[in-house]
């Protein structure tokens, strides 16, 4: 990253040095159109052009040169310009990147501890603790980080929020193959597949078959109450309810707390062309 913003700058000096343009000195043909007479000749009104200073003659000096202060960009930093919070999408969460003006960070994920560090502009770009490999480029509005393809802008992007719960759900309203799509992470959620959350359900009526790692391979009757399918799982009571945006909440709540947004899927086996 580094080698391409020495690339682009030093394109863009070559850039302003074809632009740059350099003042010349009018011309001094008279308005009539007749050449300046030189030594003593005589001018078209009568009058004589005193001859041109010999070697031996002395010079009046010429004016030096103006001395010109650098111009100011007027762009403050870049230390002081990326300073604050930086949010970016991450495995279907946000990453809150705080990049503090005392040469510290804060990065912070749902779900997990935060992590600390410290930071420095350094040649264009940001480097975060040190590792000048893997830096956060200045682009436009945004920092973004090559190796994870990752874009930090200063607006929070919006992420997926979980819908109501629909109200009135009876036996048979479960019916269908669903999987884990959305994990509950802190106050967001993660995409189920960026942790490796594998659940999966087969429903008919109240009888659920489960697999993955979270409650096994196992067959469950349960009882629709409330508008809600649960039953006893060896890891816990679970409760399953319909949400507005067509998903199914299951919620694991004793031994293995846990709160998973399944989507519906085809049947293995049945989906088109098998």
């Amino acid at each position: 990253m580094k080698k391409w913003f020495l690339i682009l700058l030093a394109a863009l000096l070559l850039l302003a040095a074809a632009c740059s343009t350099t003042e010349e000195a009018p011309s001094q043909t008279p308005q009539n159109g007749t050449e300046t007479p030189q030594n003593g000749t005589e001018t078209p009104q009568g009058g004589t052009v005193p001859e041109t200073p010999g070697p031996d003659e002395t010079m009046p000096p010429a004016p030096e040169d103006p001395e010109y202060e650098p111009a100011e960009d007027g762009r403050e930093p870049l230390s002081e310009s990326v300073s604050g919070e930086w949010f970016a999408e991450y495995a279907g969460a946000v990453l809150t990147l705080t990049l503090a003006e005392d040469g510290s960070y804060t990065a912070a994920f749902p779900g997990a501890e935060a992590y600390s560090g410290t930071w420095e502009a350094k040649d264009g770009v940001v480097v975060l603790d040190g590792d000048e490999n893997d830096p956060l480029l200045p682009v436009g509005d945004v920092l973004r980080r090559e190796s994870r393809g990752m874009l930090f802008s200063r607006e929070k992007p919006e992420c997926y929020a979980p819908a109501n719960v629909v109200s009135g759900a009876k036996a048979g309203s479960f019916d269908g193959y669903w999987k884990s799509y959305y994990t509950a992470a802190g106050e967001g959620t993660v995409l189920s597949a960026a942790i490796g959350e594998d659940t999966e359900l087969y429903i008919e009526g109240t009888t659920v078959g489960v697999n993955g790692a979270l409650l096994g391979l196992a067959q469950y009757e349960g009882t629709v109450e409330n508008g809600a399918l649960t039953f006893a799982a060896d890891r816990g009571n679970v409760t399953l309810e319909l949400q507005e945006d067509g998903l199914l909440r299951l919620t694991v709540s004793g031994g293995t707390p846990a709160v998973l947004y399944l989507m519906p899927a085809a049947i293995p086996g049945d989906e088109p062309g098998a």
